[in-house]
C-alpha cells in the first residue's frame, strides 16, 4: 500500500487524495482543540489515562477513509507496525465471538438484516475493541477514529466512565459540546467537508475498524474470507454514512435502541448460563 504523509505541502493542494487526507487531519485537530477547551470549561479531564472502560465494551465503527488516514499515519509515523496492526485486524475477524456466519453476499434484504442486527448490537455493545492494549491504553490513540474521538466532547460519556464529575455535572447528564456551539458548528462543518472531499475519491461507506483496516491493507484476504466464509458476516457489514452518532442531541434515539438491544444482549447470556 501506497503510503501517504500527511504533512501540509502545497504542491499537494490540488491533488484530491492529498487534500482528502489533510481534511481528516484537520478534522481530528478539531476534536482535539474542542477537547482542551471543554477541559478548560468544566476543570476535570475527559479522559483518564489508562482507563479504557468505554473500549473494553465496543469496538468502534470508522469510515472508510479514516481506514485510510490511519494507515497511512501509523505507516508514517513509526509509532506501531503496520504488520502489528495487519494482525490485530486478522485476529479479530476470524475469531468467531459466538457469532454467525451466514455467508450472505450483496445488500442485505429486510429479514437477513434484522437476523443480523443483534449481532451488530453484540459487537457495538459487548466486545471489547482490539486495539485496547494490557495496560488499558489506545494502540492507535493518534489516528483513532471519529466516534472514539466524540466520547466525552460532542457526546456524553455513560456511567460506567471513570473520569470525576465537574460541579456543574452529576452522572447522567455531562458537559459536551453541542453542534449548534461556535466550536461544535466548526467540527461540524469539518466532518461534512471530510465526507465530501473523502467520497471524491470513493472513500464513502462505513465498517467495523479492524474490518475497515484490513480491507485497505489487504482487501484481496477480506476478499477471501468472506468468499470462503470465515468471517461472522456482522463483522463484515457495510454502513452508510451517519454522522449523528457523534452528536449527543441526536443520540437520544440512539441510545434508546440501544437500551432494548441491551436487554436481548442480556437475556441471551442469562439464557446461555441456564
Amino acid at each position: 500500500m501506497k503510503k501517504i504523509s500527511t504533512v501540509s505541502d502545497e504542491s499537494y493542494t490540488s491533488d484530491p487524495l492529498f487534500k482528502a487526507l489533510r481534511t481528516v487531519e484537520a478534522t481530528y485537530k478539531a476534536f482535539d482543540a474542542a477537547e482542551r477547551e471543554l477541559v478548560k470549561i468544566i476543570g476535570v479531564p475527559i479522559c483518564m489515562p489508562n482507563c479504557g472502560k468505554c473500549c473494553e465494551v465496543t469496538t468502534p465503527i470508522a469510515w472508510e477513509f479514516e481506514a485510510h488516514f490511519m494507515t497511512s499515519f501509523l505507516g508514517g509515523s513509526g509509532q506501531i507496525a503496520l504488520s502489528k496492526i495487519q494482525s490485530i485486524c486478522d485476529g479479530w475477524l476470524l475469531e468467531r465471538d459466538g457469532l454467525s456466519r451466514f455467508g450472505w453476499k450483496g445488500q442485505l434484504t429486510k429479514d437477513q438484516q434484522a437476523k443480523l442486527n443483534p449481532e451488530i448490537d453484540k459487537l457495538l455493545l459487548a466486545s471489547p475493541c482490539p486495539f485496547l492494549d494490557s495496560d488499558k491504553s489506545c494502540m492507535v490513540h493518534f489516528a483513532r477514529p471519529l466516534i472514539c474521538r466524540a466520547y466525552g466532547v460532542t457526546r456524553m460519556t455513560s456511567r460506567m466512565c471513570n473520569r470525576p464529575l465537574s460541579p456543574m455535572e452529576d452522572q447522567d447528564t455531562r458537559a459536551h459540546i453541542g453542534f449548534r456551539a461556535p466550536l461544535g458548528d466548526k467540527i461540524n462543518r469539518l466532518v461534512n467537508r471530510s465526507h465530501r472531499e473523502t467520497s471524491k475519491i470513493g472513500w464513502t461507506g462505513a465498517q467495523f475498524l479492524p474490518t475497515a483496516i484490513l480491507s485497505v491493507l489487504l482487501p484481496e484476504k477480506v476478499a477471501e474470507y468472506e468468499d470462503n466464509n470465515l468471517v461472522p458476516t456482522a463483522k463484515l457489514v457495510h454502513m452508510g454514512w451517519n454522522p449523528a452518532i457523534i452528536w449527543q442531541e441526536q443520540l437520544n434515539s440512539i441510545w434508546a435502541m440501544e437500551a432494548q438491544a441491551m436487554q436481548v444482549i442480556s437475556k441471551e447470556r442469562e439464557e446461555n448460563h441456564v
